[in-house]
């Protein structure tokens, strides 16, 4: 069976059982539906919504860039422990970064209001 996370677009296939969560973006089961159930958002969003979308993205990717740096130096220093960990934030920050990348594409404009 195919599956879709409803927040950030993620496709599963093959897969049998409905994921518990997202990897991508991490919500929870009660957000991905059966692909053929899938229904892509539609319409612009707010002026607010659109702000708030593109002040989300600076702040995962400054965090992406800082849990990147702080692998490097865990790396340098290593702390191979430290590094995977903070290479595992950076991966999870960049997921939020798709996430956030697909509500926009998928919901282009601006609605006033």
């Amino acid at each position: 069976m195919e599956w879709r996370c409803v927040v950030c677009g993620k496709h599963f296939r093959d897969s049998k059982e409905k994921p518990a969560a997202c990897p991508l973006c991490g919500v929870l089961s009660e957000f991905i539906v059966a692909e053929e159930d899938y229904e892509r958002p539609s319409g612009g969003m707010s002026t607010v919504s659109k702000t708030s979308f593109d002040e989300a993205m600076e702040l995962e990717i400054i965090a992406t860039d800082k849990y990147h740096a702080a692998a490097e130096s865990a790396k340098k220093e290593g702390d191979e422990t430290t590094r995977i960990f903070f290479a595992a934030l950076a991966r999870n920050e960049f997921g939020h970064q798709k996430a956030i990348k697909y509500q926009l594409a998928s919901r282009p404009g601006v609605k006033e209001g």
